[in-house]
């Protein structure tokens, strides 16, 4: 399993409890319906209020009745970005070419991962938490998945 450590968003505001934040992995493509022959480009993104600090993949993207490769990026962007009505911080995981091989639907599998995370404990000072280090936090863990992808194929 490979893991990413996400350095940038310790600077990340944090929530005063793991309840307020968000963390959200979805799985997307660029286009919906395609012709036999074409490609497709699909991007895994991650969402989050919260101070990140691993994020580690448990099932890795596959697709039924594609040719697919990962595109690697050279840098991880961290932007600022809207999910469910809130401000987010956003970060493309992966980038995938799926070449399409026959007509019918294309699917790709949910893709799943473990993120832990922070959350400045309730009775700590913000000023405090910064400046103390990890004993002012709570340490979390969650496992997240993706729903699946389907891709209409069409044959021209």
């Amino acid at each position: 399993m490979k893991t990413l450590l996400f350095a940038l968003f310790l600077a990340l505001s944090l929530p005063a409890a793991a309840d307020d934040g968000l963390l959200k992995v979805v799985l997307k493509a660029d286009k919906g319906e395609v012709a036999l022959g074409d490609s497709v480009e699909c991007s895994l993104m991650f969402y989050t209020t919260l101070n990140v600090r691993d994020i580690e993949y448990i099932k890795s993207f596959r697709a039924d009745n594609a040719k697919w490769r990962k595109i690697d990026a050279d840098t991880l962007e961290l932007r600022l970005d809207s999910c469910d009505g809130r401000r987010v911080h956003s970060v493309e995981l992966a980038r995938y070419v799926l070449r399409l091989l026959k007509p019918g639907y294309i699917t790709a599998k949910p893709v799943k991962i473990a993120v832990s995370y922070v959350t400045v404990k309730p009775d700590a000072d913000p000023f405090e938490a910064f400046f103390e280090g990890d004993g002012a936090y709570e340490k979390h863990y969650r496992q997240l998945s993706t729903d699946g992808l389907s891709i209409k194929v069409i044959d021209d």
